[in-house]
């Protein structure tokens, strides 16, 4: 049907073609006005974010040992974005870097994206988020048309549960936390590639094995953005996603047939093979 109607339908993650002035706001509910100007202060990430990418999230239940979960995951990050990088072109143009989209998450706000590291035991872990969560500015709260501020400065002045809550739903680590954990990492992928990170994200942190391995990688100075820049071109990344690949596949191999369908694990193995084996990302293949 969009094709009928002279659509091209694109699966990465971020427009290729377009620039972010032909792009408007859809969704203008009170909250995306206010994070829209509240982004809009740091320049212009923030609105190409929200106009012109799309991500795959994956979300797994905090079951068992939910701190080594959240630290695996957060260790994987890099290594993920890596491998799926899927957004070498923005506005018509090679912008040099593998995934354009995690290039401009980068700049949206720092004070509430980005790699969260949980170390030390779960309730130093927990100090620590919740003073990432105080010092991220508050853009839901306050006159829309002044500067955010910290959420620690709205602390005695009637801020509530319900108003907390609302503010961490605005935190955007590439794994978070809500109850669950919410694993961001994944440019959009086209048909057969979108059930990949699924496979590979519950396979390694499902299986105790994969996530006591996981947790140990390292990416070195600046993993995400060199993720997003060099993708698994460069050497360390690209170990340590064939790595991370392997331990899922592996993982979703010891959960069995009731966890994965073939099909989809045929797919991911495919995917190494094809892709992160060879030193090429999904953004590698026409559109």
């Amino acid at each position: 049907r969009a094709a009928d109607a002279g659509v091209l339908l694109v699966a990465r993650g971020i427009d290729p073609v377009n620039p972010v002035e032909s792009v408007s706001l859809h969704l203008r509910g009170e909250r995306y006005r206010r994070q829209a100007r509240h982004y809009d202060r740091f320049g212009p990430a923030g609105r190409r974010m929200m106009r012109q990418t799309a991500a795959l999230h994956v979300n797994v239940d905090l079951a068992g040992d939910a701190m080594a979960l959240w630290r695996a995951a957060n260790a994987s990050v890099p290594f993920l974005m890596a491998a799926f990088a899927n957004a070498p072109r923005w506005a018509g143009r090679e912008t040099g870097r593998r995934s354009e989209r995690a290039e401009q998450w980068r700049h949206v706000d720092p004070s509430r994206t980005g790699r969260f590291s949980p170390g030390g035991d779960a309730d130093e872990a927990v100090a620590a988020y919740l003073e990432f969560a105080l010092g991220a500015d508050a853009f839901l709260i306050g006159p829309a048309e002044e500067p955010a501020r910290p959420f620690r400065h709205w602390l005695g002045q009637g801020v509530d549960v319900a108003v907390w809550d609302a503010h961490l739903s605005t935190l955007f680590p590439e794994a978070r936390p809500r109850g669950y954990l919410e694993v961001r990492t994944f440019d959009a992928l086209a048909d057969p590639w979108w059930i990949v990170p699924a496979v590979v994200t519950c396979g390694l942190l499902y299986d105790p094995d994969a996530v006591r391995e996981a947790a140990t990688l390292e990416a070195g100075p600046c993993g995400l953005e060199r993720a997003g820049r060099d993708g698994v071109r460069d050497a360390g990344l690209r170990e340590g996603a064939l790595r991370l690949l392997d331990l899922a596949l592996d993982g979703a191999a010891r959960r069995g047939e009731a966890w994965f369908g073939e099909s989809a694990l045929a797919a991911t193995r495919e995917f190494r093979d094809r892709f992160t084996a060879r030193g090429r990302d999904p953004g590698d293949e026409g559109w």
